[in-house]
């Protein structure tokens, strides 16, 4: 089959003659009679191709074809060489591969459809595709000519769809009169029913789609995404038409275009949606005031494409206004309302956990909160309230309220598992979760068993996309874990599985990769290998100072980590350097009342203590019992650990003032509570977010975003 086609020129000349043979019968005549009657005819004798046969006999009107014409044999002949005409006038000098002309019509159907699609792709060419009759284009029907556009479109060749100038303004009216139908129309496309001349015809078009790797549902798709596109670019000149125009209930009309295209754009161009429902924001002040449930749904479409932008701010502003429109409302529609509350609470749920992210820890409460409130108020939809109570479990996890994370997370699973479609991946980053918390309350045995009901859910959702970060994140709060119990070398294995998925998904310079970079360097501390571990936390701190905000929790945690390694070192000055400036900004982050504030004075005293200065251990001790009293209680392990090293602390006081500034040995430092130094710090994986390990544990670290 070779590649040209007939120039616009000839094919005029040939439409003037078979209008002139056919007088008052020639607007009737079809594509298909015209080539029963005029093209096998004409070559009957040769039984060639009718382009053959003009390029013996005019071959200037023959020449390589860059433009494809996919139309209907059903079609009016008039209408398909009309819009072949139209495309010449506005890009002249173009040859036009049309079948009828192109393809020997005295031979069966060969394998001539498959070098078209092939030579069509090369040639980087147009498709002219003929929608005739305008209400009810016949090409969409037929099964060669949805495959034609679906060719050209995956491969986004330049795909231009013609309806004449007179029936463009009436198409478009229509449209925005009767959306409902004009939608129906795209959603009717199915190239598994469309017609076809014969049973061959059918296999032929079914062995190109299995050859192209796809499907009919996503060639369908394809074609309604391209349909969808060139009715909103049609629209959008028509709009600028109507603004200019200023003619009587002008912006009525532009009103309506508008909001006809906004649903369409918000799933293509989220951007342009955006443009556009601002300006209709605008205009319904005017013409539209008292149209609420255009108001609402222009609303709901603008929280939608705001979220698409990852503007969830704005996103939430609109849902909310919608919401609150559908509340308002005389009658009250009940999908809708599910829709609205089920975009809304989501939208609650994502800036709760972004603020997670970011260590605003009170506001992402507030965002939880308010969004498992609505939607329990309104639809208690199991849906929506699982993805909250997971949230709320990660907050009061990082609060350190480790009872109600354990409560918010089984409720969390509780919903999951009510789905018809159990989302086992979200079950084990719940999980996940939950076994920090238990971890935090010192609940050893119940986190170990959490952790393994995550990496068991983990496993069931094996090929689900993020699963692999997901089991990062497990393994690195259970390397965590299992450092805290003494096994650092099981920690190391957990540590370095998850660094290497990290560095694969995010590479070495992310917040997650730092984080259990430095977490591996815990474990390296652990085992007292501390040149090991300094030079990890050094490349961990080198990384973070590239890509992370200096107030990061993400360097609080290198810097406690680097001065516990100093101090094991023998540098006192150094290590007490690096605990200002964990503890200046930990301060920021949680302020004085918190229980990771005590556990970075804690340190602080005894590093004092290591250097003599007693005073000054006794002071930092002293403000290390109060903020646990205060936060875990009197009778917690973790205050009753830090009282001994207040009480020996006091002690050492005393006999150094009677000895005159000596030191006695009748009480060893090393002796008590040793443990209470190594400032072991980790990342909490579950959130990608860097938690610390102590044998004083820091419940709040060790919280993170679902």
């Amino acid at each position: 089959m070779e590649g040209v086609g007939l120039s616009a020129t000839y094919l005029e000349q040939f439409r003037e003659s078979v209008s002139t043979e056919y007088g008052d019968a020639y607007s009737q005549l079809t594509t298909r009679s015209v080539v029963d009657a005029s093209i096998l005819n004409g070559t009957k004798d040769a039984e060639i191709s009718y382009i053959d046969l003009v390029r013996e006999q005019s071959p200037e009107a023959v020449g390589e074809a860059t433009v494809f014409v996919a139309h209907a044999w059903d079609n009016s002949f008039d209408s398909v060489i009309t819009s072949i005409l139209d495309h010449a006038a506005e890009e002249p000098g173009k040859f036009y591969w049309i079948d009828m002309f192109c393809k020997n019509q005295h031979v069966a159907l060969d394998d001539s459809a498959k070098l078209w699609t092939n030579l069509f792709r090369e040639k980087k060419g147009t498709l002219l595709f003929v929608l005739s009759p305008w209400h009810a284009p016949i090409a969409l029907t037929r099964a060669w000519c949805l495959w034609e556009l679906f060719a050209a479109a995956e491969q986004n060749l330049n795909v231009v769809f013609h309806v004449s100038k007179l029936d463009q303004a009436d198409m478009l009216e229509q449209i925005i009169e009767q959306e409902k139908e004009a939608i129906a129309l795209l959603w009717s496309i199915n190239i598994s029913e469309a017609a076809t001349t014969d049973t061959f015809d059918m296999q032929l078009i079914t062995s190109l789609i299995q050859e192209s790797n796809t499907t009919p549902n996503n060639v369908n798709t394809c074609i309604i995404q391209c349909l969808r596109k060139w009715i909103i670019e049609l629209i959008l000149v028509y709009i600028d038409e109507v603004e200019s125009s200023h003619l009587e209930n002008w912006k009525q009309k532009l009103s309506a275009l508008l909001f006809t295209i906004l649903s369409w754009l918000q799933e293509t161009d989220a951007e342009k949606a955006i443009e556009v429902g601002e300006r209709l924001l605008v205009l319904f002040k005017e013409v539209d005031g008292n149209d609420c449930l255009k108001l609402m749904h222009t609303h709901h479409a603008l929280g939608k494409s705001y979220e698409i932008k990852n503007d969830m701010t704005k996103a939430l502003l609109h849902y909310q206004e919608a919401f609150d429109l559908c509340k308002s409302a005389d009658e009250i529609d009940a999908a809708h309302l599910k829709n609205y509350v089920y975009d809304l609470s989501n939208a609650y749920f994502t800036l709760g956990e972004n603020s997670l992210s970011q260590l605003q820890i009170d506001e992402a409460g507030e965002y939880f909160k308010t969004g498992v409130s609505i939607t329990d108020e309104h639809t208690q939809d199991p849906n929506v309230l699982a993805r909250g109570y997971a949230g709320m479990g990660a907050f009061f996890c990082r609060k350190g309220k480790n009872q109600a994370a354990i409560i918010m997370i089984n409720n969390a699973v509780y919903a999951y598992n009510t789905r018809e479609i159990v989302p086992n991946l979200d079950i084990a980053e719940a999980y996940n979760t939950q076994a920090v918390a238990y971890e935090q309350d010192g609940k050893i045995d119940e986190a170990i068993e959490t952790f393994e009901l995550a990496l068991e859910y983990h496993q069931k959702a094996a090929d689900s996309t993020g699963g692999d970060i997901i089991l990062a994140k497990i393994y690195n709060n259970f390397a965590s874990l299992r450092n805290e119990q003494g096994d650092s070398c099981a920690a190391t294995e957990l540590y370095e599985k998850a660094l290497e998925t990290y560095k694969t998904v995010h590479g070495l310079k992310h917040k997650s990769t730092i984080g259990t970079l430095q977490n591996l360097a815990i474990a390296y501390h652990k085992q007292g290998k501390l040149d090991e571990a300094l030079k990890l936390s050094e490349e961990a701190l080198s990384a973070a100072e590239e890509v992370l905000s200096p107030e990061c929790e993400t360097f609080s945690i290198i810097y406690s980590t680097l001065a516990s390694i100093f101090d094991d070192k023998g540098d006192s000055d150094k290590s007490l350097l690096y605990y200002e400036k964990d503890l200046e900004i930990s301060l920021k982050i949680f302020g004085q009342k918190h229980p990771n504030i005590a556990i970075t004075y804690h340190n602080m005293g005894s590093t004092c203590m290591t250097k003599k200065d007693f005073d000054e251990a006794v002071k930092y001790f002293t403000r290390a019992v109060d903020i646990f009293e205060d936060t875990l209680g009197e009778d917690h392990e973790q205050t009753q650990i830090v009282e001994r090293s207040l009480h020996l602390a006091e002690i050492r006081k005393i006999e150094q003032r009677v000895i005159g500034g000596g030191t006695s040995n009748s009480i060893s430092t090393n002796q008590a509570d040793s443990h209470l130094h190594e400032n072991n710090n980790a990342v909490d994986g579950n959130q990608d977010k860097v938690g610390r390990r102590s044998n004083l544990s820091k419940p709040s670290k060790r919280c993170c975003i679902m």
